[in-house]
């Protein structure tokens, strides 16, 4: 993604909130038996978008309610969820954890948010997908999600 596209990240309260709620998750599977509204607030108060920014407050910069409903909703359906983009990859091969995250989420929020046009969600995510990945990521990402918005 080209950095003024990386820009636009900044401004989509929304985006920045799937981000960091990928994020959140990524940190708390390392740090067993860590709380993840604990791990949240640490995040959103020294937060780094961008290699080359100075740690920041992003509280005031993302959706707290949507993060909380993300956040509050995963532990309940990861492992449904895992199971199910499991049985999508044609391949048996073990996504990258960041990579699984992003399709966690996004697959958590096509089951959760159903005001929400599943198009936007997936738009969302393979925005997200493209800060981390190369093409072929992204597509996949956008693959996966949009066979889960079809069951």
């Amino acid at each position: 993604m080209e950095r003024k596209e990386q820009k636009d990240i900044k401004t989509r309260r929304k985006t920045l909130s799937r981000l960091i709620a990928t994020q959140v998750y990524y940190q708390a599977r390392f740090l067993k038996n860590q709380d993840l509204n604990k791990i949240s607030d640490e995040i959103l108060e020294n937060y780094v978008l961008f290699e080359d920014d100075e740690p920041s407050s992003y509280a005031k910069k993302i959706d707290k309610e949507l993060l909380d409903k993300l956040l509050n909703s995963i532990a309940d359906e990861a492992a449904e969820i895992d199971k199910k983009i499991t049985e999508l990859q044609k391949k048996s091969t073990k996504n990258d954890e960041i990579l699984q995250n992003i399709l966690r989420f996004g697959a958590l929020e096509l089951k959760i948010s159903k005001d929400i046009d599943f198009k936007i969600i997936i738009n969302e995510y393979t925005d997200i997908a493209a800060l981390f990945f190369d093409k072929e990521k992204i597509a996949f990402v956008n693959s996966v999600l949009n066979n889960l918005a079809k069951t």
